[in-house]
C-alpha cells in the first residue's frame, strides 16, 4: 500500500500521508514545471481503521490512473483538492467515468461555470436566441444554480429554482394590487417588473435543458433532470387580453409621429409587413435586397417562416436613409463598433435587447395618444390590414410565414368575416341593381 497512517501530535486522532504523482505547478520564473511527487496529508480520523480505510481509497483512486500521466495527473488534482474540506468521490463513480472516457475531474465544474463555457459556443446563434439565453443564465440559473456541483443537480434545485420564481411573482402581484411600489430586482436591468408567466417559465427550463444536453453529449453528466422535470403550474397574472390592432389611419399616425426616431424603420415593417420581433432583430444587411426591394427572413424556425418578403417603395427609402444613419454611427464609435452586419442594432453594432423593443414601442405609443398594444400586435395589424385591402389570403398567408392559410383565416377570422359580408352585400347590390 503507498503512504501510511500516523497519529497526530495531540495523539488523540489519526492521519494519512500519501504520495500523488505526477502534477504540474508554475515555479517562481513563471514556468510550468512537472514534478514527480507530491504529498497529501489528510488527518481527523478519530480510529486508526477509518484512516487506513480512506488511504485504500486514495490507492484505489491512484490505480484507476495506470499508466496514463494526464489521468493520474487528474485524479491526483481530485485526490489533492480533498484537503480543502471536498469528498472524495467513490471510486465506482471515478471508474465509470473513465470507462466512459469522460474527465475524472468533472465535478470541478458548477453549474454557473459549465453555463459559461456553454454562452461562448452559442454566439453562433441568432442574436435573438442568443440574448435571450444570456437573460435568463443572468437571471435566473446561475444567481439560483451557479453554486451547485454540475453532476450533482436535480429535481430538488430545480424545484427551488421554480419556487422562488412564482414566490417573487407572488411579491409583485400583491405590491401591484395593493398599490405599492413593486420590489427591484438589482440582476433585472428592465424598468418595468413583471411577473415571470407560465410561457416564460418554459423558456427557462428550455435553455437549462439545452445547456445540459451540450455537457452530457461531452459526458460531464450521465443524467439531464431538466428533461424530465414538470413545471408547477403557474397562476395567471390576468384574464388573457383580448386581441388588438391598429387601423390604417392610427399606422400612418404612428409613423408620421416616429419618423425621426432612431427605430422607425424597425416600426415601419413591423407594422406594414408584419415580421416578428426576433425575426427583425435578427435582420441582417446581407437579408436585405432593396435594389429589388426584398428581405429574406432566414431566422425562422421552420421552413415556412423562412420566407421572401417584398417591400414597398416607403420602406426601402427609410431602410437607406436608417443604413446611412447607421454607417454614422459605426464612424463614431471607431474601434468600439461590434460588426454584426445587424439591420437593427444598438449605437455600438450590439444586438437589442428584445424588452427594449416591447416596452419602447409601447412608449412611444402612449406619447402619441394611441391604443396600447404589444408589440406582437403590429403583425396582427399589418395583416388585418392587408386583408381589409382586398389582398388574397394566400398572399398575406406566404407574407405572415403561416404553414397554411387555415391557420391565417382561423387568427384573422374577424376580419375573413367582414369581407365576406361585404362580399355578399356587393353580388347583391349587383343583382338588385340589375
Amino acid at each position: 500500500m503507498r503512504g501510511s497512517v500516523f497519529k497526530t501530535r495531540t495523539g488523540y486522532r489519526f492521519a494519512i500521508r500519501v504520495d500523488v504523482t505526477p502534477y504540474e505547478y508554475v515555479d517562481r520564473n513563471g514556468q510550468r514545471v512537472t514534478a514527480d511527487q507530491r504529498q497529501l496529508k489528510r488527518a481527523g480520523f478519530e480510529r486508526s481503521k477509518d484512516a487506513k480505510a480512506a488511504l485504500d481509497h486514495v490507492n484505489q483512486l491512484i490505480a484507476l490512473g495506470a499508466d496514463d500521466d494526464r489521468l493520474r495527473r487528474k485524479i491526483g488534482d481530485m485526490v489533492c483538492a480533498a484537503r480543502y474540506g471536498r469528498p472524495l468521490p467513490s471510486v465506482d463513480e471515478v471508474r465509470r467515468r473513465l470507462g466512459a472516457h469522460r474527465d475524472p475531474d468533472a465535478r470541478t465544474y458548477s453549474v454557473g461555470e459549465w453555463l459559461d463555457v456553454w454562452l461562448a459556443q452559442c454566439e453562433h446563434l441568432q442574436p435573438s436566441t442568443y440574448g435571450d439565453h444570456t437573460t435568463i443564465v443572468r437571471l435566473y440559473l446561475k444567481p439560483h444554480l451557479g453554486d451547485v456541483m454540475l453532476d450533482r443537480l436535480d429535481d430538488r434545485h430545480l424545484g427551488e429554482l421554480f419556487a422562488w420564481i412564482n414566490a417573487r411573482n407572488d411579491v409583485v402581484r400583491q405590491a401591484r394590487d395593493n398599490g405599492d411600489p413593486v420590489p427591484s430586482n438589482p440582476l433585472d436591468d428592465r424598468k418595468t417588473i413583471r411577473q415571470v408567466g407560465a410561457a416564460m417559465q418554459r423558456k427557462i427550463l428550455k435553455t437549462l435543458c439545452v445547456a445540459l444536453n451540450a455537457a452530457k453529449k461531452r459526458r460531464l453528466i450521465d443524467y439531464n433532470p431538466a428533461t424530465e422535470y414538470k413545471l408547477p403550474r403557474v397562476r395567471s397574472a390576468r384574464a388573457p387580453r383580448p386581441r388588438v390592432w391598429w387601423s390604417s389611419d392610427q399606422v400612418r399616425r404612428f409613423l408620421d409621429a416616429t419618423r425621426d426616431d432612431r427605430l422607425h424603420a424597425l416600426w415601419r415593417v413591423a407594422l406594414l409587413r408584419g415580421l416578428r420581433r426576433g425575426e427583425l432583430l435578427a435582420l441582417r444587411w446581407s437579408d436585405v435586397d432593396l435594389d429589388h426591394g426584398m428581405l429574406f427572413v432566414r431566422s425562422g424556425k421552420t421552413e415556412s417562416s423562412k420566407r421572401t418578403v417584398s417591400l414597398d417603395a416607403g420602406t426601402v427609402a427609410v431602410l437607406r436613409e436608417h443604413g446611412l444613419r447607421q454607417k454614422k454611427e459605426r464612424l463614431a464609435t471607431v474601434g468600439a463598433y461590434q460588426e454584426n452586419n445587424l439591420v437593427f442594432a444598438q449605437e455600438d453594432g450590439s444586438p437589442i435587447p428584445e424588452h427594449r423593443i416591447t416596452f419602447g414601442f409601447q412608449k412611444l405609443a402612449r406619447r402619441h395618444g394611441l391604443p396600447r398594444m404589444r408589440f406582437h400586435d403590429a403583425r396582427h395589424t399589418a395583416a388585418s390590414i392587408a386583408l381589409e385591402s382586398g389582398i388574397d389570403i394566400k398572399i398575406v398567408s406566404d407574407q405572415l410565414g403561416h404553414s397554411t392559410t387555415r391557420l391565417t383565416h382561423d387568427l384573422y377570422s374577424h376580419v375573413v368575416r367582414r369581407l365576406h359580408d361585404e362580399a355578399a352585400e356587393t353580388v347583391a347590390a349587383l343583382v338588385d341593381g340589375a
